[in-house]
């Protein structure tokens, strides 16, 4: 076979040249088809809907709401719901849905030195609003999972009572997590609270 016959060239190139293009033909196929079960998947989480329960206060929320942007952007449906007390503003979370549930803390001293009887408040007369409010998103749709701030101990009842998965979202640094177990470990071992120290700090 003669390499140099031009007739032969011309017909070598087009045979090298049609099988380039069919390759990148089948290339961009597969990645148009990888594209469209990516998108078809994150279509099919988009109805996931996931939701949010954050304590009302910011060091509590913002983390809540830094969440639901990362998850958002991973194609779920993100719904919040918040206590009247200290609601965040919808306006900055426009791709979320905001649920206000009734807390009945008007009147109620939120400052630190009462933390735990708001705390124990918010638990108390969150629950039966919130059990309402997933009742009614339920009859519309599938509920993915509950997240919930570990304070508000109440939202885990409700999903459980509900067979929702939850998931608890400790919003504290890494600091005081590791001294909560320590200081738990220590009352374990009977070596809290330090001997004289309830006197010492009556007497101060």
């Amino acid at each position: 076979m003669n390499l140099m016959n031009p007739r032969f060239k011309e017909q070598y190139i087009f045979t090298l040249t049609q099988r380039h293009v069919d390759q990148d033909a089948i290339a961009n196929l597969k990645i148009h088809q990888t594209q469209e079960t990516y998108m078809g998947s994150l279509q099919e989480q988009r109805w996931k809907k996931l939701v949010l329960v954050p304590f009302p206060f910011q060091g509590h929320i913002t983390p809540m709401l830094q969440l639901g942007s990362l998850l958002h952007s991973k194609g779920f449906s993100i719904v919040v719901c918040h206590t009247q007390f200290n609601a965040p503003d919808p306006t900055d979370h426009p791709e979320f849905v905001f649920v206000t549930l009734s807390d009945d803390a008007e009147g109620l001293n939120m400052s630190f030195d009462n933390m735990l009887n708001v705390i124990l408040a918010m638990n108390e007369n969150c629950e039966v609003s919130f059990q309402d409010r997933m009742a009614q998103m339920l009859q519309k749709e599938e509920v993915g999972c509950v997240i919930h701030d570990s304070i508000m101990k109440f939202a885990d009842k409700v999903a459980n009572d509900l067979s929702i998965p939850s998931i608890v979202l400790g919003t504290s640094n890494a600091t005081y997590s590791h001294s909560l177990c320590a200081m738990l470990e220590l009352l374990d071992r009977k070596l809290l609270p330090l001997p004289g120290i309830c006197s010492f700090i009556k007497e101060f």
